[in-house]
C-alpha cells in the first residue's frame, strides 16, 4: 500500500525507533515502536493514516 503512495525517489530519510519513546509522540498504537518516512513535499499524493 505505501509503495502506491510513496515514490521511492521522494523518500529523503527512513527511521525505525523500535522503543516505546514513539508512544509519547503518536499515542499508545506506537508502543511496540514506529517507521518514521521523511518525504519530499512535492511527491505526497494523499494521507496515510493506520
Amino acid at each position: 500500500m505505501i509503495d502506491s503512495l510513496i515514490k521511492p525517489k521522494s523518500i529523503k530519510s527512513l527511521k525505525v525507533e523500535k522503543e516505546g519513546g514513539g508512544a509519547a509522540i503518536y499515542g499508545y498504537r506506537a508502543g511496540n515502536g514506529i517507521v518514521v518516512i521523511g518525504i519530499q513535499r512535492r511527491y505526497w499524493k494523499s494521507e496515510l493514516n493506520y
